[in-house]
């Protein structure tokens, strides 16, 4: 998701690695193909193709049999080790990001082929406020800021996005259960779990992990209910209380978006196919990017189709769109 994405690339760009992201294992491969990397992280839950999957096709190329892939993932769970290591990953980094574990795995396997000029270390920035918290709720914001080593700045966005992505948590996640959707149920509870530790939301990760728990475990509608209610319950006053950071920080859109171009846009309409087939909610995040980056007036029927979950009336307006 772009919240955990923008966050990962800021924290890595800021210590001096040169980073392309891909929003699915089908575009890391189709990216892979043109360009040279020294390694990969690989986010084990992705729409399309998850992140096992990607790395088994990664590893049938001989070109790439030594090319180190560490595992990035919310989920360490017993077995997950031997699991990472059969499908040909080197390594693993859990979330929520911690800069400095990631950094020193990162070195453990990855050499750069070219490495860039040493530059003096930066001091981290000093955990004084520089924004207004006073008004959230549910929030350590002494921990979101120790993630991303004092930068209020980008904490600050990382806010406004779980605002915007997470406001409608509940609409969603019903949506994708009602319709026995439950693989895209759970990935959505995922994220959750993984975006409000990140923004030090604790009470929100653990209620979304016990969401997430029962769903993987097919449970009852009345147990997921539950876990929903206990998730809203914890949600609610944070999403509220994140009201006025929204107002106060300028909408930054993440930097992957602001670099959309032709091919960017080209790329994302054909990645939303398989999802409209499938009735995929991936979709909706999909719609989010392609909104921010095309013309009202080209992309409102596709929109409102996919808004309304009219994913059959999607798919032609799709198709009219890519013509």
């Amino acid at each position: 998701n772009d919240l955990n994405q923008e966050l990962a690339c800021a924290l890595l760009t800021k210590n001096g690695i040169l980073v392309a992201s891909a929003w699915n294992g089908q575009e890391a491969l189709e990216i892979l193909q043109n360009e040279t990397f020294d390694g990969i992280l690989m986010d084990l839950q992705m729409p399309v193709m998850g992140g096992y999957e990607t790395t088994r096709k990664i590893r049938r190329q001989e070109r790439f049999k030594t090319l180190p892939i560490i595992a990035f993932t919310a989920n360490v769970l017993a077995g997950d080790s031997d699991k990472i290591e059969t499908a040909g990953m080197n390594d693993l980094i859990g979330k929520p990001i911690d800069i400095r574990e990631m950094l020193s795995v990162m070195a453990k396997w990855i050499r750069p082929a070219t490495p860039l000029a040493v530059e003096e270390p930066q001091k981290e920035k000093t955990l004084e406020a520089t924004g207004d918290y006073s008004g959230l709720v549910g929030i350590d914001v002494k921990m979101g800021l120790d993630i991303i080593l004092g930068d209020h700045e980008l904490y600050q966005r990382m806010l406004v996005l779980f605002h915007r992505r997470q406001h409608d948590f509940g609409e969603i996640f019903r949506t994708a259960w009602e319709s026995n959707d439950i693989q895209t149920a759970e990935r959505i509870a995922h994220t959750l779990k993984g975006t409000a530790a990140n923004i030090g939301a604790i009470s929100v990760s653990e209620a979304a992990t016990q969401l997430e728990r029962i769903c993987s475990e097919n449970s009852t509608s009345e147990a997921i209910e539950m876990a929903l209610q206990q998730v809203d319950g914890e949600l609610t006053p944070v999403i509220e209380g994140l009201s006025h950071i929204v107002t106060e920080v300028p909408d930054m859109q993440p930097q992957s978006l602001q670099q959309g171009n032709q091919e960017r846009i080209e790329a994302l309409l054909l990645q939303l196919k398989p999802l409209l087939q499938h009735h995929d909610l991936g979709a909706l995040k999909l719609m989010e990017q392609l909104d921010s980056m095309m013309p009202q007036q080209e992309i409102a029927t596709l929109k409102t189709a996919v808004d309304n979950l009219d994913f059959n009336a999607a798919q032609i307006a799709l198709n009219e769109l890519i013509q």
